[in-house]
């Protein structure tokens, strides 16, 4: 039962960070400015979310291993990352150069 529904957490966080990232691709691309800010935190909010029901799923599934784990969470966090590194560097516009 706590698997099933920490589970369907899972997918729906999933879900709806897949959204968030591609919402911010189209941010990005039409330079919606006064997006940036909420799809930071947003972002973040969703990445907390996903790891700690990923970890909780890891905890409670008995076939899932640690490399199975690790491996999702470089890719999905690896996602954010570059999602955030990317509203940062169009807000803050700085040349360096």
């Amino acid at each position: 039962m706590l698997y099933t529904a920490t589970l369907v957490i899972h997918i729906i966080v999933a879900c709806v960070s897949i959204a968030a990232l591609v919402y911010t691709v189209y941010a990005l691309a039409r330079s919606k400015h006064n997006l940036y800010t909420r799809l930071m935190i947003s972002i973040v909010a969703l990445a907390t979310l996903e790891t700690i029901s990923g970890f909780s799923l890891a905890v409670l599934s008995p076939t899932v291993t640690v490399s199975y784990v690790a491996s999702h969470l470089v890719w999905y966090l690896g996602l954010c990352i570059i999602a955030e590194a990317a509203l940062a560097v169009r807000m803050r516009k700085v040349w360096i150069g």
